[in-house]
């Protein structure tokens, strides 16, 4: 596969296991931009668990993707008034069971961080700074401020 290019496709998932429901326009671009390198990039507007969200994934070419190697990422996600940025990477690409991310969120609820990740996190009213990290299945947070 030399690229991948498919714009503003439609895309409804309902993963009862990840308490996930996305149905929304979906855009994936991995063709050489004259002003950067050639990478892979999803982009996304969605109703994401009943609430209206944005994402963005960059991540290197598919091309380069190999099972002797983990497959890293970078992502943004909004919804609900809260934020996410983070950069993880698939242990085994093609494996969305196995993963490690790390992100930085700001918004007005950690709670709300739910309807982004499916995972229930605590009330805690205005939050900047939480940070997660996910790895083998387990979870841990902490909030800065």
């Amino acid at each position: 596969m030399q690229s991948l290019l498919m714009d503003n496709a439609h895309v409804e998932l309902n993963d009862a296991r990840r308490h996930l429901k996305f149905n929304g326009i979906v855009s994936i671009d991995e063709t050489q931009q004259a002003s950067r390198s050639r990478s892979l990039r999803i982009q996304g507007s969605c109703e994401l668990n009943g609430r209206d969200a944005n994402f963005e994934i960059t991540a290197a070419p598919l091309a380069t993707a190999s099972h002797d190697k983990p497959y890293h990422f970078t992502f943004t996600e909004r919804s609900s008034g809260s934020r996410l940025m983070g950069r993880g990477f698939l242990l085994k690409p093609f494996d969305f069971d196995i993963f490690d991310s790390a992100f930085d969120g700001a918004g007005a609820d950690l709670k709300d961080l739910y309807l982004l990740t499916g995972i229930t996190f605590v009330n805690t009213g205005n939050y900047r700074g939480a940070r997660s990290q996910f790895a083998g299945g387990k979870a841990a947070c902490t909030r800065q401020a």
